[in-house]
């Protein structure tokens, strides 16, 4: 899968939410990512890897949704990103 490439979810979809931070540290959590969501491929997929980093379209509307308030509101907190299998993608979700 390359950078820029669109999907959208034709059912839900298992992920993780990886979250970004302006520190040594990472984090994330389990989610679902309901299905009509468009996502764009964030990196080229890496030779082997069985999953790429995807943004979600509506990413705002999204958010609260995926990120604890918690994290949301971290001082160091910058944002997350979706670690989505390839598999996944390629039976629940298609081309835009």
């Amino acid at each position: 899968m390359k950078k820029g490439e669109r999907y959208v979810t034709l059912s839900p979809i298992p992920a993780i939410a990886m979250t970004h931070w302006s520190a040594p540290y990472t984090g994330g959590h389990y989610v679902t990512i309901p299905k009509g969501t468009v996502l764009v491929v964030a990196l080229d997929q890496a030779l082997g890897a069985s999953a790429v980093y995807c943004r979600p379209e509506n990413y705002d509307d999204l958010h609260g949704m995926f990120i604890p308030e918690e994290d949301r509101n971290a001082a160091k907190y910058n944002g997350y990103s979706l670690i989505i299998e390839v598999a996944q993608l390629q039976t629940s979700a298609t081309p835009t």
